[in-house]
């Protein structure tokens, strides 16, 4: 009976095994096969070849027609045969062999050798590589040649041929497009992002798109506008300005210093064609979102008498036409009439505003809008999310926060609260306009004007704790950007901002702490949990500023967008009347932070704790024992200016952060207070520009760095804040505001963690702070009921007196109860949030919402 066992086994084992044989050898022959082929399309900086060539192409000797199964395998095949180098750049570049397969199957119209430079070119710039490629052509002309061929096509007028044009185009705004379909589907006569058709046109545009981190709309916007450009057969050129710096966008403000520079310098910019030093002047501007995709080529890109406004109907609002602006989106001008108006107004950062502006100055010039018909006027938007640190609701470009603080330079009318046009008071614009041109640089798509328009850089900061011993945070400004224009090696989407965040972190582990989420569920990046510490760093590395940190609970890693790290177990009473009591407790079993020292972009931490000694309790050593910080600021004047600036902090709590951070993601609807929430707020007065005696007392008399930044520079030191000594984690959100805008022109943050010298103390103090939040809870809710007692017995008295007036006999009533007056007593602003009776529902809510 054994030996029969015995038998089976052995038959099973030489069957298993013949079996794994086979399936080795049948997966082997199909890597093989499809991992061996053409490697003339290999991606640029992948770890491995990808040859496309077709089966038939290799028993026929020709090309051959590319297979949807080579399509399919670019993909899917080559994950499963690299799984473990297949990561997220892989994945990119995978998607980009496919997309030029995808492109060679059709006919594209390129001049002689630039198809070779597309799909061969490993690396490097291909969009500058063909523009490289299709200038050198025109220099081996002579001058003469160049001049006979211009006056030729000038002799016949351009006329828009209707038959050309197609009306309504299919437009798929999510599709994503890579650069070389858009290099491949432009055309063979387009350099510099110009064109010239082979007549004489009526007038030469100039096409400027204000631009910031948006390299993705760029290619699905050009390789979009481009063909019906040629179809309206308009003498163009596509302009590009980029702000340089990551501060808040000043749209208009670069749409000015665009204008200015492209007039002032046309001889320059356009297509060779054109003679050198006969290049026509711009005569017509149209300045274009980015994220506008025109839906009909019947709507044509030229300028007319009065200001146009091309974009009245966008898919966004439902291609209605009132959307809050009649001046917005596309736009197009002539040059005579930008001047008249003075251009933008240089006062708007961040997102919008600057439109409306721009509808009274040209009110003001005595010009009139003119809208293109809704049915022609159709665009759709690319749908997009500002990220985290530059959102709309948050961040260096708020503008819904600054539009809170902003001053209107429109004076109101008393009758109807409408803004006066006679009374318009904002003078900035093309007259005032401060800009330095950092590079222009020529790619295939278009012309880039890289434009710094910063007055001053706040260069360096450094926080000092005078009263304790800790280490100083020191926080410097990534102005050290690369000032050349991009070359044919380098790679098309660097940006300012991404060689800016230079940044190889180092991850600190703080034990038993936390960090709460502070993303919509939607944001799939954040749900996702990975085995290993190892693997989510590569992953947090990856994103760069949109993760701060990464949370360790059972050995599973999640990550964060945020850093506010603090305990893992807290108790606080929520809403300053109900007073209900909210335990949170976390199972973290670590957190780990990411470190970039002086990186602005990043929480600074001050890892050591600040320890309260023994004794602060008593009254006469609390002042005493509060830690108190002065922040040492070095500033780089670069133009002259009036500019006043001022510091403001605000500390908060890790958990008040976190708060915040939830409502500015939209996954609560706003902050309750609660006893854990206290807010501290400082302001002082930094710098004034126009008081030249104070600036001599600042003024540093050697500058080290003279030959790389020009600009005098300054030191200055701001006066002592200090923290009230109760034991948590804390953030301080630091700011340099201008005056004149109500800007922020330098923000950082960072974090520290106070705890006392023993346990017992920390108790003591941390119940303090828990009775003198209730006992203010307390205090509110008695003005509260003696406030609605009196409103009660207000309304009774003016009841009365209406009874009275209308013939009415009311004991009682008089005039006496119009003299009672309110008390409007209240904690500070800071400390709650406007009180709305609700029910113990919503208090459940809100304290899940928490936790």
């Amino acid at each position: 009976m054994l030996k029969i066992c015995f038998k089976k086994a052995r038959r099973c084992i030489v069957l298993v095994i013949w079996t794994l044989v086979i399936i080795t050898i049948a997966t082997t022959l199909f890597l093989n096969e499809h991992l061996s082929r053409r490697k003339s399309l290999v991606e640029r900086d992948a770890p491995f070849d990808l040859e496309i060539t077709s089966q038939e192409s290799k028993t026929s000797g020709g090309g051959g027609d590319i297979r949807e199964e080579d399509l399919w395998f670019s993909k899917e095949k080559v994950e499963n045969a690299l799984p473990d180098l297949f990561l997220e750049p892989v994945t990119k570049q995978v998607e980009r062999v496919t997309a030029r397969l995808m492109i060679r199957r059709k006919d594209v119209d390129m001049n002689e050798g630039e198809e070779d430079i597309v799909f061969t070119k490993s690396s490097g710039n291909i969009g500058m590589a063909v523009n490289t490629h299709r200038v050198r052509t025109y220099e081996k002309k002579s001058s003469d040649e160049i001049l006979t061929e211009y006056i030729g096509n000038s002799e016949k007028i351009c006329e828009v041929e209707l038959s050309n044009l197609l009306g309504n185009v299919s437009v798929d705004s999510t599709r994503k497009i890579f650069l070389e379909e858009a290099v491949l589907e432009t055309g063979k006569n387009l350099i510099n992002g110009c064109f010239v058709p082979k007549c004489r046109a009526y007038q030469k545009i100039a096409i400027v798109i204000p631009y910031k981190n948006r390299y993705e709309h760029l290619l699905m916007l050009t390789r979009h506008l481009h063909p019906i450009l040629q179809r309206q057969n308009v003498m163009y050129c596509i302009f590009v300005a980029e702000q340089f710096d990551n501060g808040s966008f000043n749209k208009a403000q670069i749409m000015n210093a665009a204008f200015h520079e492209i007039t002032t310098n046309h001889q320059i910019y356009g297509h060779p064609s054109e003679p050198e030093g006969e290049r026509r002047q711009f005569e017509c501007f149209v300045f274009h979102d980015v994220d506008m995709l025109l839906e009909n080529d019947k709507n044509l890109y030229l300028c007319e008498n009065n200001p146009k406004h091309m974009s009245p109907a966008i898919d966004k609002f439902n291609y209605t036409t009132n959307y809050g602006t009649i001046y917005g989106g596309v736009t197009a001008m002539t040059a005579e009439t930008y001047k008249l108006v003075n251009g933008h107004s240089n006062r708007f950062w961040g997102w919008g505003g600057e439109d409306n502006d721009m509808e009274k100055r040209i009110e003001l010039a005595g010009k009139k809008i003119v809208q293109v018909d809704e049915k022609v006027g159709r665009y759709k938007m690319i749908v997009h999310e500002h990220p985290w640190w530059f959102s709309p609701d948050t961040g260096a470009g708020s503008w819904k926060q600054k539009l809170k603080r902003k001053k209107s330079t429109i004076k109101k009318n008393a009758d109807n609260d409408e803004p006066s046009t006679k009374d318009y008071q904002d003078k900035t614009g093309l007259s005032d306009m401060k800009y330095r041109l950092v590079y222009s640089s020529q790619h295939l798509l278009w012309t880039k004007l890289m434009i710094d328009i910063r007055l001053h850089i706040f260069e360096q900061s450094l926080t000092h704790f005078t009263n304790y011993k800790t280490t100083d945070v020191s926080v410097k400004t990534p102005q050290e950007l690369d000032t050349s224009p991009p070359t044919v090696e380098q790679d098309d989407e660097a940006t300012p901002v991404e060689t800016s965040d230079s940044c190889v972190p180092s991850y600190h582990r703080f034990e038993h702490m936390t960090v709460n989420r502070t993303r919509p569920d939607a944001d799939e990046r954040y749900k996702a949990v990975y085995k290993s510490l190892e693997g989510a760093q590569e992953v947090c590395t990856s994103m760069r500023m949109a993760c701060q940190s990464i949370v360790e609970e059972k050995a599973e890693f999640t990550i964060r967008s945020t850093a506010f790290v603090h305990e893992n177990k807290l108790r606080y009473k929520l809403g300053i009347i109900e007073q209900v009591h909210i335990s949170e407790d976390h199972n973290t079993t670590a957190t780990y932070v990411k470190i970039c020292p002086h990186n602005i972009n990043y929480v600074q931490f001050t890892l050591d704790p600040i320890i309260i000694p023994t004794g602060v309790k008593r009254d006469s050593s609390r002042r005493v024992s509060s830690p108190r910080f002065y922040t040492n600021f070095t500033i780089r004047s670069l133009q002259p200016s009036s500019s006043s600036f001022v510091y403001r902090t605000r500390i908060m709590t890790s958990h008040r952060a976190a708060m915040e951070a939830k409502v500015s993601s939209k996954v609560i609807p706003g902050i309750w207070w609660d006893s854990l929430g206290k807010l501290q707020f400082s302001r002082f007065n930094l710098l004034n520009f126009s008081n030249q005696e104070r600036l001599k007392n600042h003024r540093i008399g050697k500058d080290y760095r003279k030959k790389v930044l020009s600009g005098q520079l300054y030191e200055l030191q701001s006066p002592a804040t200090s923290i009230e000594p109760y034991p948590g984690c804390y953030v301080i959100k630091h700011s340099v505001i201008n005056e004149e805008n109500d800007e922020p022109v330098y923000e950082w943050i960072t974090w520290l963690q106070l705890r006392a010298e023993t346990r017992e103390l920390e108790d003591d103090l941390l119940a303090e702070q828990l009775q003198k939040a209730i006992r203010m809870g307390e205090e509110f809710r008695k003005i509260q009921d003696k406030n609605q007692a009196l409103a009660k017995k207000w309304m009774h008295e003016r009841k009365a007196i209406r009874s009275a007036q209308i013939g009415v006999f009311v004991e009682g009533g008089g005039e006496a109860g119009l003299n009672i007056h309110i008390q409007h007593k209240r904690p500070p602003p800071s400390l709650m949030r406007e009180y709305k009776p609700h029910s113990d529902e919503e208090h459940n809510a809100q304290a899940a919402s928490v936790s």
